[in-house]
């Protein structure tokens, strides 16, 4: 992605298009005006933007809702990974985004296979993508006692569980 791209997406957008990138060059996977109506992709994210919400509330806080980007929207929405991969790639298959908590990344993969099973697509790139290590986040998973609290002992630390 260039450097203006980068901006306006959040980081889960750019983890997704790095690792579509290197899906696509460990499979060999071409895409040309003769299969790119077959290709899709769909992705799978629990939260999306996290990140760029906390920064555009902060944003809002301290300067007022005047300094808040036109693309803080469409940054953090989920859709927008697959969408940004699609354009990376220039497939115009099947083009999805399913949030699922945990489990958004495995079932884009089923999602994509039966997509090609039903026969609306040939190939798909497939994954998903996630960038929630923030101060909100962080709390929210440490309240909801999602996160371990042995981290002196983190080799114990599947123990609390």
């Amino acid at each position: 992605m260039d450097r203006q791209e980068v901006r306006r997406f959040d980081i889960f957008v750019h983890l997704a298009v790095a690792a579509a990138r290197m899906a696509m060059e460990e499979s060999g996977l071409r895409v040309d005006d003769s299969n790119r109506h077959r290709v899709g992709c769909l992705t799978g994210s629990g939260l999306g933007g996290l990140a760029m919400l906390e920064h555009y509330h902060q944003v809002l806080l301290e300067q007022g809702p005047r300094r808040i980007s036109p693309f803080f929207i469409p940054g953090i929405i989920a859709n927008m990974a697959p969408g940004q991969i699609a354009i990376q790639f220039g497939v115009k298959g099947p083009n999805l985004s399913i949030e699922t908590a945990c489990a958004a990344s495995c079932h884009a993969v089923g999602e994509s296979m039966s997509l090609i099973r039903e026969g609306k697509a040939d190939a798909m790139i497939a994954g998903g993508s996630e960038a929630v290590v923030t101060p909100l986040a962080l709390g929210g998973f440490c309240s909801m006692r999602a996160l371990s609290t042995r981290n002196d002992e983190p080799e114990k630390s599947l123990q609390a569980f």
